[in-house]
């Protein structure tokens, strides 16, 4: 893995974008979460489960 400076990672960034390189919109970018293991549906479920109890919803657009 090659290192490099946040200064060097922000030159990067400010040539792609000056090379009209954009970020894909946040739809593109969900996960659909076919691959979700059990254990990680039971905690978004617990998770769901512990807004609802405070009133709340859930920070994240997770379905399943």
């Amino acid at each position: 893995m090659n290192r490099i400076t946040l200064a060097e990672r922000g030159e990067q960034l400010r040539r792609k974008l000056a090379a009209g390189v954009r970020a894909p919109e946040a739809a593109a970018m969900a996960n659909g979460g076919r691959r979700r293991t059990d254990a990680k549906r039971a905690l978004l479920q617990r998770l769901r489960d512990v807004a609802a109890e405070r009133g709340m919803t859930a920070p994240f657009k997770a379905t399943s």
